[in-house]
């Protein structure tokens, strides 16, 4: 019988073998795992640095709705001073802290541009300097973070909460700027660090001028394109009639956003690209070339009816300029100090003064039963029960849902969320869950209503208004703070209602008392230029009635 070793199977086997422990003890075998190693080493210290992981998608499509701007949009403004936000990291300063521990915080700078509209002007920070609660200088890092190029979406908690969303508090998604400070004392040992109270820092911003006249975006069947410098604006046909697909890349100094125009009827949609790299890693490539990470803005522009010859197209230039000891302060010191100006710019939506002729907007049939109002109305129209199956039911303005009890309820689409939220319930509150019951109700208005000017002067402050230049009969402390932003609107410079800024954050039924500051001031997300009063010119009452089935229980 022959031997399994000898069969040519494992002859060859052997070979192999051996030529294999011949090439691992090679020279040239060494030098190119020593080679690879190094290469691994390198990607996964860019990827730790650069926070992603090793792989940067370029092809992640997440498209929003978009709308191309009117001639009544109302461009961002762009205040002549900033303020900041001091954000510190959950687990800052705690027991677990040893010698080599990487603390940090973030300064959070709101962005002031818009894709679409204008360029960001936001380009860097430094000279930053820490403060403790004292005032003494903690720490001067010497040290610049740039803008990152995209800014990132943060939450901010809305300090006058009308509605609910999955019952919890409701945030305003901000885009911000993110600068992030990590502090690694072994290898600092020259700046002395503790946690800081503030911070000071200097921001460098481009101070955007546009050109007068437009550049016209031609809509044609071929590809059309508008080159000034480095940025460009690109027009191509869709793949049905009507359609376009408009890419806009801006670099440089100058740069190209569409400028509003009577567009004819249409649909739009919105996403950013990222540029491909010839790496795997985007990351990477932006390390080895020491280029910025392009981005271009993607438009899918459908038009309903006859297109538009072309698209008017705005050029924006700008040079840089420095505003020096910008301050970054935490929450509690914003709403506790009313000298200090709020980060953010956020509009109190729903003052205007349609009123709702189709109720209630959710569906029959449920356990319970809301309606919807814009805040102005809520302060002047009647809401109440006409008839009702079940004796002592009233509708009552509710701000903050218990999670217990609403936990398994949907969240609330955005348009309905500065809304005052009324709620049906038994006279005792408590009861809200019904079943078995047709109500019938009766939402009943002034047929006249207008927003008249106050007589009102801005002054150094522009954030504040002292409650004394207001109607006192409006400002009552124990009020619902609904009632007096309701009737009362605070309009910044591009006439937009401004929301208040509460003395304390998440408020379950916030009155007037809440946002009256120490001096008797009340203080704004936002400039505040004109003030207007909501007045009644035709008291005749406008209804509108409305059936509402509730649920039955299962087995009836």
């Amino acid at each position: 019988m022959q031997d399994a070793s000898s069969t040519p199977t494992a002859q060859l086997r052997n070979r192999i073998v051996v030529r294999l422990q011949k090439e691992l003890r090679t020279r040239r075998f060494v030098v190119v795992s020593l080679i690879t190693l190094g290469w691994l080493v390198a990607l996964l210290i860019v990827a730790s640095r650069e926070g992603h992981g090793l792989f940067d998608s370029t092809h992640t499509v997440v498209y929003k709705p978009f709308q191309l701007p009117g001639l009544d949009v109302d461009e961002p403004l762009q205040p002549a001073a900033l303020a900041g936000t001091l954000s510190l990291h959950a687990g800052f300063g705690s027991f677990y802290s040893n010698p080599a521990r990487r603390d940090w915080f973030e300064l959070l700078l709101a962005a002031r541009g818009s894709d679409a509209l204008m360029p960001e002007t936001i380009l860097a920070i430094d000279n930053i300097r820490l403060f403790a609660p004292d005032g003494t200088q903690l720490c001067a890092p010497e040290l610049r973070l740039d803008a990152p190029q995209r800014p990132v979406s943060v939450g901010i908690d809305a300090d006058l909460v009308l509605s609910q969303e999955l019952a919890e508090y409701p945030t305003r998604a901000m885009a911000a700027h993110r600068f992030e400070l990590f502090w690694t004392p072994m290898y600092s040992p020259a700046c002395a660090y503790q946690e800081p109270a503030w911070v000071l820092a200097d921001v460098l911003r481009k101070v955007a001028v546009a050109q007068e006249e437009p550049l016209w975006l031609a809509l044609s069947g071929e590809e059309s394109v508008i080159r000034v410098g480095e940025s460009r604006v690109t027009a191509r046909p869709g793949a049905v009639p009507g359609e376009w697909w408009v890419e806009v890349v801006n670099l440089g100094e100058e740069t190209l956003h569409f400028m509003p125009d009577d567009y004819p009827a249409h649909q739009a949609w919105h996403r950013v690209r990222y540029a491909s790299s010839p790496y795997f890693d985007s990351a990477w490539d932006r390390l080895l070339r020491g280029k910025t990470f392009l981005a271009a803005d993607m438009y899918q522009l459908r038009f309903e009816g006859t297109p538009p010859a072309r698209l008017p197209i705005r050029l924006w230039s700008g040079k840089e300029e420095r505003l020096r000891d910008v301050r970054f302060s935490k929450d509690d010191e914003l709403r506790s100090d009313p000298s200090l100006r709020s980060t953010w710019h956020l509009a109190l939506a729903h003052t205007d003064l349609d009123m709702p002729t189709q109720l209630p907007l959710q569906a029959q049939g449920r356990e319970y039963h809301e309606v919807f109002l814009p805040i102005s109305l809520s302060a002047v129209c009647q809401l109440r029960v006409v008839s009702s199956e079940q004796p002592l039911l009233r509708w009552r303005a509710t701000q903050r849902l218990p999670m217990k009890s609403y936990r398994r309820y949907s969240a609330l689409p955005p348009e309905q969320l500065d809304q005052v939220r009324w709620e049906l319930q038994g006279s005792d509150g408590e009861l809200r869950f019904f079943h078995d019951v047709q109500v019938e109700s009766e939402l009943s208005c002034p047929s006249g209503l207008a927003w008249q000017a106050l007589p009102y002067q801005a002054g150094e402050a522009p954030w504040l208004v002292a409650a004394a230049a207001l109607p006192s009969a409006l400002v009552q402390p124990e009020q619902p703070a609904r009632e007096l932003f309701g009737r009362l609107r605070f309009l910044d410079a591009n006439g937009q209602a401004l929301m208040p800024v509460a003395r304390s954050a998440d408020l379950d039924e916030p009155t007037v008392e809440d946002f009256l500051f120490p001096g008797g001031v009340f203080k704004f997300h936002g400039e505040v230029r004109r003030i207007e009063q909501l007045t009644t010119l035709d008291a005749t009452p406008r209804t509108v009635r409305w059936t509402y089935r509730f649920m039955q229980l299962e087995g009836n």
